[in-house]
C-alpha cells in the first residue's frame, strides 16, 4: 500500500472524522480489530467511542492539521485543536474558557488499514488552560 495510503488514512482521519464529523469513514480507514490504545473498548468500536466522547467533551472544536509524517506502515499527524470544553475534562468542569492543545497521533497500518493508534498530547497544559492550579509539592 505505501506511505501514500498512510498519509491518506491520517488525513481521513483528522479532515473527514474529526473535522466533518463522518463516523462512517472509520470503516474505510481501520480494521475491525484494531487497538486504541487510549481506550478499553476494542475494536473499531474503542475508535469510535474515543471521537464520540471527544466531541461531547469539545462539541465545537477547531481542527488544524500542522504536519503529517509517513512510513510505509507508519503515520504520525500533529495536529491542534481549539474549543471550549462543555463537559468535565480530566477532572475539571467546565469553565467556558477555550483551551488550545496540540496532539500527536500516531497509526501503524496493516493492509492500508489502522490496526494500532497511540497519540500524545499535554492534558496538563489544557487543564491549567482552563484554571487549574499546580501546586509544587515541596512547597
Amino acid at each position: 500500500m505505501g506511505r501514500e495510503r498512510s498519509l491518506e488514512v491520517m488525513n481521513r482521519y483528522l479532515n473527514d472524522v474529526l473535522s466533518e464529523r463522518r463516523l462512517d469513514v472509520i470503516e474505510e480507514i481501520a480494521s475491525e480489530d484494531m487497538k486504541d490504545y487510549s481506550q478499553e473498548i476494542p475494536g473499531r468500536a474503542g475508535l469510535v467511542h474515543h471521537v464520540r466522547d471527544f466531541w461531547r467533551i469539545f462539541p465545537e472544536v477547531e481542527i488544524k492539521v500542522i504536519r503529517t509524517v509517513a512510513e510505509e506502515n507508519q503515520v504520525v499527524g500533529i495536529w491542534r485543536f481549539r474549543g471550549v470544553p462543555k463537559a468535565e475534562y480530566w477532572g475539571m468542569k467546565p469553565n467556558g474558557t477555550s483551551v488550545e492543545v496540540v496532539v500527536w497521533s500516531c497509526f501503524r497500518l496493516v493492509d492500508g488499514f489502522v490496526t494500532d493508534y497511540w497519540l500524545t498530547y499535554n492534558a496538563l497544559d489544557a487543564i491549567t488552560q482552563m484554571g487549574a492550579e499546580i501546586l509544587d509539592p515541596n512547597a
